[in-house]
């Protein structure tokens, strides 16, 4: 699965993509709100920068699960960010 794809993205996530999708990673995607924002929370406390795609295109496909929340980090982090989600129970990709 392409997971640099352009499909559906809003201007700032254009931008995002245009400087760091080469050297970023899917750490998380889910549908769940409650789970991305403690993620988010956990990596924030870590200094871990993140970045979140297609937020609001979850939000407006309203509860039909078709657009995953996807949680993406810089590739040089990926594997801390991996370790702090496993240890609070998260499961990542």
């Amino acid at each position: 699965m392409d997971f640099c794809s352009r499909n559906h993205l809003s201007k700032l996530d254009e931008v995002l993509f245009d400087l760091y999708c080469d050297n970023m990673e899917v750490i998380l995607q889910s549908n769940n709100i409650v789970e991305i924002c403690f993620a988010k929370s956990l990596l924030s406390s870590e200094g871990i920068e993140f970045f979140v795609f297609d937020d609001n295109m979850s939000f407006l496909e309203g509860s039909i699960n078709a657009f995953p929340i996807r949680l993406m980090v810089l590739s040089n982090y990926f594997a801390e960010a991996q370790g702090i989600l496993s240890e609070n129970e998260i499961i990542s990709l």
